[in-house]
């Protein structure tokens, strides 16, 4: 039986920051399907069309 991937969502504006957190999965391929999106209209656009499992925010992005 196949298990079913766990969606995740990553909302990253720097390409260098969203390849290493990429790269870290990479070995959990199996487990996880990552979605990139570099900018806030890209992830409300895609949480309303395909909402993810989890999602992870950049803190640059969040204005904190």
């Amino acid at each position: 039986m196949d298990k079913k991937k766990i969606c995740v969502l990553l909302l990253e504006d720097e390409a260098a920051h969203a390849e290493a957190i990429r790269r870290g999965l990479e070995s959990y391929d199996d487990v996880f399907n990552l979605q990139v999106v570099g900018t806030l209209k890209e992830y409300r656009e895609h949480i309303a069309a395909n909402p993810p499992d989890i999602a992870f925010i950049g803190y640059d992005i969040a204005g904190w």
